[in-house]
C-alpha cells in the first residue's frame, strides 16, 4: 500500500465488477477483478484486497453470521424498513 502511494500517488483500488454480456461466458465469469493501479493484481496485497472485497459482500448479502453487535446484512435492513409495502 505505501509502495502505491509513493510510485502513484494515490490509494490501492479493487473493485469486483459485473461482466457485460457475451464476455467470459466460456469461462463461466459472472465478475472481473479491477486493481488500481493494474500492477497490483497477482500481489498478496491484491490478494489480500480481493479476499477482504469478498468476504464484505458476502457479510452483506447474510452468508455469515456479522461479527460486530448490531451490524445487518441487506436483508435484516429490508425486513425492518417496510420493504414490502413499497413494492
Amino acid at each position: 500500500a505505501l509502495r502505491v502511494r509513493r510510485a502513484e500517488g494515490r490509494e490501492p483500488f479493487f473493485s469486483l465488477d459485473p461482466i457485460g454480456p457475451g464476455r467470459n461466458e466460456a469461462e463461466g465469469a459472472m465478475q472481473a477483478k479491477r486493481f488500481e493501479p493494474e500492477w497490483l493484481a497477482g500481489t498478496s496485497v491484491g490478494e489480500v484486497m480481493f479476499q477482504a472485497d469478498y468476504h464484505l459482500k458476502e457479510l452483506s448479502m447474510g452468508e455469515h453470521d456479522q461479527p460486530v453487535v448490531g451490524m445487518r446484512s441487506c436483508f435484516d435492513f429490508a425486513r425492518t424498513s417496510d420493504f414490502e409495502e413499497g413494492w
